[in-house]
């Protein structure tokens, strides 16, 4: 039975524990008794949220919807900034000295300026991409509860609760609202699914 893996990993992480960098993994093993009893063990010990009260939204994330969420999240890093300065670093210096460098210098100089404006973010597009299209849970909507005490995540018979205290921060941009369940990993929220966007802010906060 293919396993939903996106719903498994917020389990490991509602409990603490340490995922795979990779979100989505959509591999099975005709020999997962252990994982499914890890599974199991990690559901009977998931916080238990009232969602009396809770409002409750349908997500659908699309292509356009990851790809927003790896670059904002890639480029409002430090690693994401220092990237792109070593980038136009890189492009001064062609300009400053085309006459004095060589043909290997000014090809070398254009491929850096090129890495982290350019070559970089289509990766990150053209991976989310690839990540929503080929996983079969992005085609069923997550349903988010949102509760007084945190968020229940279901889809299917799969059931995950976040208390609000394992939040790790809350961002919005111009297209989505991300509530960060880690540093590198969040539940994504687009605007044009929230309805009033004002009302859902107020009522997480």
């Amino acid at each position: 039975m293919k396993k939903n893996e996106y719903m498994e990993e917020l389990k490991r992480m509602a409990q603490g524990e340490d995922a795979n960098d990779e979100v989505i993994n959509d591999e099975t093993s005709a020999g997962d008794s252990k994982e499914e009893s890890e599974t199991e063990n990690a559901e009977e010990n998931m916080p238990v949220i009232d969602t009396a009260d809770s409002k409750e939204y349908s997500i659908t994330i699309q292509v356009k919807d990851m790809q927003h969420f790896v670059l904002r999240h890639m480029y409002s890093s430090f690693a994401g900034w220092f990237g792109v300065l070593i980038s136009v670093v890189a492009f001064v210096m062609v300009g400053i000295g085309w006459n004095s460098y060589g043909n290997f210098e000014k090809i070398a100089l254009i491929i850096l300026g090129l890495l982290f404006t350019v070559v970089q973010p289509v990766q990150l597009m053209l991976k989310a991409k690839r990540q929503v299209i080929s996983q079969e849970m992005f085609k069923t909507p997550l349903i988010y509860n949102i509760c007084k005490d945190g968020i229940v995540v279901s889809q299917g018979e799969t059931k995950v609760s976040v208390v609000w205290n394992d939040i790790y921060k809350v961002k919005q941009t111009s297209k989505a609202v991300f509530i960060y369940t880690s540093p590198v990993r969040a539940f994504i929220f687009p605007k044009n699914q929230l309805g009033d966007v004002n009302e859902f802010m107020s009522f997480i906060k």
